[in-house]
């Protein structure tokens, strides 16, 4: 079984934070060409199981298209070029730990000089960018790797923050001690960032099974690059199909015919009740394993089972502070990331304190009841229709007849500010 070759590899990249933990530093890799020489947009994407991918929802939803594309989830993967790499690829050298790298432009390429881990060779070599991860806070590189047929994306060393304007050693943005290795943080985007970062994932991982050292090959496939129509609205095909004839359009629209009624099965999040509502945004933002763990093998195959509609924890089992470390992975590895109260102390962790909040468990709160996906600020989307304590104030009624009382604060001023006692900023990554 794959998971007992690589049993580590599974628990990193489900219980990852908003950066991805390092599940293995690759082996010996040979170099394929520059991807402008042989990688094209179209080379990751694959649409097994009814996926149309976001473009085929444009013709007929062009104002909901929009307001997705002005939002970071749309922006989660990419290929590099001007409208997406983020990072100053100016030439200019990062220090760390006595090491550099140097971002610079090779005419159309973006690309960094790494040290290598050979003792024996160069100090550096050039590594290109061929995919990008992140736009808001963070963004990531990775560089294409080739060893035979299988097809990897490695994590290059340093990476951009967004809002300081400054290039970073991976080392230093994860919870825990730096550290001088260069490459400690190196990851595989196949068995890593694919699950949350990209619509219908499928690893397609294979390889040798006996040591575990074995090398594990990937043709790894997406319905689309980054967060897309399809990862909150499910597989498209039967949607697309029924209202490809102009008179079911018009039907629909004069009669408010529901999708479900003609036998669609996309699905609107905002209709679900409130588990599978909330299931929806956990399946991303909720470290988890599969449930059972056995099925880790059909998760680096074909990938995630939930599809948005369903329950999510059918699927899986949301990481916890008591989440038992497989392999030989670090024992403490769960617990700290968890407060002592069991609150999540990384980003990632959303689903988990939504579970946990008495406004989900005893209330009718979901994602949604304060987040709005195709409007508001993109860099909160939060809905713009209740600002400021109306999103709390919405259920908590009572307090809002008189917000100073149960603050004593200025009802005014910024420690009346309902998120700011209630929401601290005690997490890790955001």
């Amino acid at each position: 079984m794959l998971a007992r070759v690589r049993a580590l590899r599974p628990l990193h990249l489900l219980a990852a934070t908003g950066l991805a933990a390092p599940l293995f530093v690759a082996g010996a890799l040979v170099f394929g060409p520059r991807p402008d020489e042989i990688a094209t947009r179209r080379e990751l994407i694959g649409r097994p199981g009814d996926y149309v991918g976001a473009e085929s929802c444009r013709s007929c939803h062009p104002d909901h298209h929009a307001s997705w594309r002005a939002t970071h989830h749309s922006r989660m993967t990419q290929r590099p070029g001007p409208q997406s790499v983020v990072g100053a690829f100016d030439g200019r050298v990062v220090r760390y730990e006595e090491q550099t790298a140097r971002p610079f432009r090779d005419g159309a390429r973006y690309c960094i000089e790494v040290p290598t881990t050979d003792p024996g060779g160069a100090a550096h070599r050039t590594a290109e960018v061929a995919l990008t991860v992140g736009s808001r806070r963070y963004q990531q590189y990775f560089e294409r790797r080739q060893r035979g047929s299988s097809t990897e994306y490695v994590r290059l060393p340093i990476l951009w923050h967004v809002e300081r304007q400054r290039w970073l050693h991976l080392n230093t943005v994860f919870l825990g001690p730096d550290n001088p290795d260069w490459h400690a943080s190196a990851a595989v985007w196949n068995e890593n960032c694919i699950f949350c970062h990209n619509v219908g994932p499928a690893p397609h991982a294979s390889g040798a099974f006996g040591a575990r050292d074995a090398a594990i090959a990937f043709d790894s496939k997406v319905a689309d690059l980054g967060i897309a129509c399809e990862a909150c609205h499910g597989p498209g095909g039967a949607h697309v199909r029924r209202f490809a004839n102009p008179l079911a359009r018009y039907a629909r629209q004069l009669g408010g015919e529901s999708d479900a009624a003609g036998g669609d099965s996309i699905c609107d999040p905002a209709d679900l009740d409130r588990e599978r509502s909330v299931s929806v945004c956990g399946q991303c933002h909720g470290a988890r394993l599969p449930s059972p763990f056995e099925r880790i093998d059909e998760w680096f195959s074909t990938g995630p089972t939930y599809r948005p509609g369903e329950r999510l924890l059918e699927h899986v089992e949301p990481i916890t502070p008591a989440t038992p470390v497989h392999g030989d992975g670090d024992p403490e590895l769960f617990r700290l990331r968890f407060w002592r109260d069991g609150t999540p102390r990384l980003t990632a962790y959303e689903l988990q304190g939504v579970l946990a909040s008495q406004c989900y468990r005893d209330g009718e709160m979901t994602c949604l009841s304060c987040h709005a996906m195709h409007a508001g600020d993109p860099d909160g989307q939060l809905r713009p229709d209740r600002p400021g304590n109306a999103l709390c104030l919405q259920c908590h009624t009572e307090i809002g007849r008189d917000v100073g009382a149960h603050t004593h604060h200025d009802p005014g001023g910024t420690g009346s500010n309902c998120v700011d006692c209630h929401m601290p900023r005690i997490v890790f990554g955001v």
